[in-house]
């Protein structure tokens, strides 16, 4: 799962990085965030993702890049699962594959038990892609926004 979109924000390059900046705080596993995205942004681009009251495997992570346009700021951003929810994923399809279907063991139940993870994952991840894209907008003012 992987979406990328590219949008314009009104403000310059430091502005937009600026507004970002204060809408992020320091990743913490114990730390609440009183800000809507937790990562670190830097002069040239991001890696954030939303924060929200409770632990959410599903919430993308954000990875962005700011270039200069006609008209302020380009901003583009690819969105996917964090890395160890891929590897979480995966392993479960070997796994399940491995323990079930090659030993001729296909049921409604295994096909189910390998199918649980993305059954629930995919729509949650793209129900928080929506919610993420939506405050990334707010903050950096952008426009062609949904």
């Amino acid at each position: 799962m992987l979406i990328m979109f590219k949008a314009e924000s009104p403000m310059s390059g430091r502005e937009a990085v600026d507004a970002l900046s204060a809408s992020v705080s320091r990743m913490g596993w114990l730390r609440r965030h009183a800000t809507p995205f937790a990562g670190r942004v830097w002069e040239s681009g991001f890696r954030i993702s939303c924060t929200m009251g409770g632990r959410d495997s599903f919430n993308p992570l954000l990875f962005g890049r700011f270039l200069p346009s006609a008209h302020g700021t380009r901003v583009r951003v690819v969105m996917t699962l964090h890395p160890i929810v891929w590897v979480f994923l995966a392993l479960w399809t070997i796994l399940i594959d491995c323990l079930a279907f090659s030993r001729g063991m296909i049921t409604f139940l295994g096909v189910l038990v390998l199918l649980l993870p993305w059954l629930i994952g995919v729509p949650l991840f793209f129900y928080n892609v929506v919610r993420s894209k939506r405050l990334l907008w707010q903050c950096l003012k952008m426009s062609n926004h949904p």
